[in-house]
């Protein structure tokens, strides 16, 4: 679990990744969006914030760091699991 606090988003931009849907969020603070990347196609996706796949991925996954984001890369304690 990623233990995000509302301070997190207010201040930086946060990164988290989910194995159980394969899917990244990137969460920009200056402009608020939330943008989905699923990594079996590479796809961006704006998403508002309620999506429920956000609010799982945010609830359910773990921090990563930027260049994981953009690269794609699975965290290795995650990789395990898949």
């Amino acid at each position: 679990m990623a233990n995000l606090t509302s301070r997190d988003f207010q201040t930086r931009d946060v990164f988290v990744y989910w194995h159980m849907e394969d899917a990244m969020v990137r969460y920009e603070h200056v402009t608020e969006k939330v943008i989905v990347k699923f990594l079996d196609t590479g796809e961006e996706l704006e998403r508002p914030h309620n999506n429920t796949l956000v609010a799982d991925v945010l609830l359910y996954g773990v921090e990563i760091t930027k260049k994981e984001y953009e690269l794609g890369v699975i965290p290795e304690e995650e990789s395990d699991q898949n």
